[in-house]
């Protein structure tokens, strides 16, 4: 029953990132197309970049809808971070927890028992990024909120190296030292950059210009990073032992619980309600792009190497740099695109060298199995002589023939072992 299954699913070539659907129509189709010519063609082998493809484009929406919302005049006072998290979370928690107990996804909705402490610091740490990444937008604008996120990948390596132990080169400390540089270029700080700060003009509709706001907000986005890069080191963690979209739904459910609270206790912040169609719009896509950008982005990473998954991530600057030219027509000043180039290099650099050592330990593991393969034959060939002092003659026994004789002793000895009252 077993083989019979496993073989019609290799068949249908269907892959395993959903449940059992009890859908037969849906069965059908997905049997279709992924049996057609233009999956089989095209997409069988690149599916998971265009999984993270269309990912990264509803992140970049779903900014855009923070940005647009945060920055909306017809709002009394601004929407806080709080309110946006809420709404944004509040739509992945209940498409996740819908889809996972129609798909009856195994251990829903807390997941294993020996796991659930790493998903809950899993949640604790998205929401540490969240906030930190809405709360920068009212600031600054949305190519360098963005940009300034690419040091992710350097912040997880050393964090990597001091708690998973692996290695961590020179080369990778020299991208994150670059990388934190690029980040000074963009924040800007007023007292390394009062001569830059007089003389140029900043656009108060996309950034503040006030550099001591914008040093705060570039921190707090920085802590948000932080956040981020311990979600990876939490994920790896965790590894098969949890569904991928149980780590989602841990991370919306607290993120809805966390928001939720700061906006009832925080006397600063109240509940503002829509008020325009376009808010209500504005709300919705918020939250549909935000679980698009999630669903797209677990199945993408389950199909895809870490390394070229990591490159994708940086086509989040063009479509970052098309929507301030397009919707709020502004152009990054140089010193933003000077640390652009730095940031994007520094990580890249960081990921193809990352993915060199593992080709490197992974040339060095075969050349080791190589040997030890080669020296196993040569003892397997080894011939002893045993000269006989009463005869002239010379006998040549193999060194298996000693090796197949040992087996037998074993054998014996445990049957005889085996065969004793315990």
């Amino acid at each position: 029953m077993i083989s019979q299954t496993s073989s019609s699913y290799t068949q249908s070539n269907v892959p395993a990132l959903y449940g059992d659907s009890s859908s037969s129509f849906l069965a059908r189709l997905k049997e279709r197309y992924y049996n057609s010519e233009i999956y089989l063609k095209y997409f069988k082998h690149n599916i998971g970049l265009c999984f993270l493809f269309i990912s990264q484009f509803f992140n970049s929406l779903m900014f855009v809808f923070v940005k647009l919302l945060e920055n909306d005049k017809n709002f009394n006072t601004p929407l806080s971070s709080s309110e946006l998290i809420f709404v944004r979370m509040s739509f992945t928690v209940v498409c996740s927890a819908v889809y996972m107990y129609y798909m009856e996804i195994p251990h829903f909705p807390f997941g294993a028992k020996e796991v659930r402490h790493l998903l809950l610091l899993r949640g604790s740490s998205g929401f540490l990024w969240l906030f930190g990444s809405y709360y920068a937008l009212h600031y600054i604008s949305l190519s360098d909120s963005i940009v300034i996120e690419f040091i992710s990948p350097c912040i997880t390596l050393a964090l990597a190296y001091v708690l998973l132990k692996e290695r961590y080169s020179i080369w990778e400390a020299l991208s994150g030292l670059f990388s934190m540089i690029g980040v000074l270029l963009i924040a800007r700080p007023s007292f390394l950059f009062s001569w830059y700060l007089v003389n140029n003009q900043t656009d108060e509709d996309v950034e503040t210009k006030d550099p001591k706001v914008r040093l705060l907000a570039t921190s707090v986005l920085f802590f948000g990073i932080l956040g981020g890069s311990f979600v990876t080191i939490l994920i790896r963690s965790i590894g098969n032992r949890a569904h991928p979209l149980l780590s989602v739904q841990y991370y919306s459910g607290v993120s809805c619980i966390v928001s939720c609270l700061i906006v009832i206790f925080k006397q600063s912040e109240t509940i503002q309600l829509p008020k325009t169609i376009k808010h209500w719009i504005f709300f919705f896509l918020l939250g549909a792009s935000g679980f698009i950008n999630q669903v797209f982005m677990t199945a993408g990473i389950q199909r895809e190497k870490a390394g070229r998954a990591s490159l994708v991530s940086y086509t989040q600057m063009i479509y970052a740099l098309v929507w301030e030219l397009t919707i709020w027509h502004h152009v990054p000043p140089l010193l933003s695109w000077i640390g652009f180039v730095i940031i994007i290099s520094s990580a890249i650099s960081a990921v193809l060298l990352k993915q060199k050592e593992e080709q490197q330990d992974q040339t060095e593991t075969l050349l080791d199995d190589d040997e030890l393969s080669h020296e196993m034959d040569t003892d397997r060939n080894t011939v002893f002589h045993i000269d006989d002092a009463n005869s002239s003659d010379n006998f040549k026994i193999p060194m298996t023939t000693f090796k197949i004789e040992e087996e037998e002793e074993e054998e014996t000895s445990n049957l005889g072992k085996a065969s004793e009252p315990v």
